[in-house]
């Protein structure tokens, strides 16, 4: 697949991580996004300053992130509704989101608690026969391309945290802050952060006690 240089801010391109070196690091004009890929790439963080980018995880490919409808609850009770784009610091809670909406098998993640790039992130794996079935159901099966999915790139300035939403995530309503996409392989990404000790994988056949959010609305 062909890359393009990410020269002016909102103009996305697809890029994608097999076909990301060197050279075609070099050809990438957009300081921030360079920065990214090698972080990325390296795979020595995964927690990005309030400064430098955010995430959105999607399993489609779409040219931005635009605004989206979606509602917060606490228990019972609505905490936030709206429409935005939704976005996060941490590379994980963007991975997470990046999963196939297939009705009977969704996951849960906690958004609440502010976890620091040290502390393990827990993904909720609800429904399926076992673990490696609901892995398979919302991420694909592992060295196949139905694993594809991908990571939307994001200016912070145009976001901010609002009452009612988690720690974890922000919001903006313009289109502008899109700087581009990235083509992933979701279970790889996955198997690596597990392996590292970044992401723990719980499957169960009920919702966790603790608040959850479940994905937003593409």
């Amino acid at each position: 697949m062909e890359n393009f240089p990410l020269s002016q801010v909102g103009q996305p391109h697809l890029l994608t991580l097999n076909n990301v070196d060197e050279e075609n690091i070099e050809f990438m004009q957009n300081k921030l996004l360079t920065f990214f890929f090698i972080l990325l790439l390296c795979f020595t963080n995964i927690y990005a300053s309030e400064s430098l980018i955010y995430f959105h995880g999607s399993p489609t490919d779409f040219e931005k992130v635009e605004p989206r409808p979606s509602t917060r609850f606490s228990g019972t009770k609505v905490v936030w509704d709206g429409e935005a784009i939704f976005a996060t610091p941490d590379f994980r809670i963007a991975l997470f989101y990046s999963h196939n909406h297939l009705g009977p098998v969704t996951g849960g993640i906690d958004l609440i608690t502010d976890i620091d790039k040290d502390t393990p992130i827990t993904f909720d794996l609800i429904g399926g026969n076992d673990l490696e079935d609901a892995l398979n159901t919302l991420y694909g099966i592992e060295g196949d391309a139905s694993s594809k999915g991908y990571i939307y790139l994001l200016d912070p300035s145009y976001f901010q945290w609002m009452e009612g939403l988690g720690s974890m995530e922000r919001v903006s309503s313009d289109v502008n802050a899109n700087l581009g996409r990235v083509e992933i392989d979701r279970r790889k990404l996955i198997d690596h952060f597990v392996k590292s000790g970044k992401i723990k994988l719980v499957w169960t056949g009920i919702f966790p006690s603790y608040d959850i959010v479940l994905s937003h609305d593409e």
